[in-house]
């Protein structure tokens, strides 16, 4: 099991939220951005996954809707 951490940065680059996600090897989650993460509700920035040491992980982003706010996100994590 291994800890990735998020930090969730506004269009400025200020840091408006951080949170941690725990996996296993070889584990995955979905989510949607704003249930996850309100506050990045209406909202422009970025979201920054850090690994754990020696780890890996692989991001998936998908818009549902054309012109929607809502984005699906998917982290899948390699073994060490």
């Amino acid at each position: 099991e291994g800890t990735i951490r998020v930090l969730v940065r506004d269009d400025a680059g200020n840091l408006i939220d951080t949170q941690s996600i725990q996996l296993a090897g070889h584990g995955h989650t979905a989510f949607m951005l704003a249930d996850r993460y309100p506050s990045t509700v209406a909202k422009r920035g970025s979201v920054e996954f850090l690994t754990p040491a020696n780890g890996k992980i692989s991001v998936s982003t998908a818009a549902l809707l054309r012109g929607s706010p809502a984005v699906m996100i998917r982290v899948a994590r390699g073994m060490e």
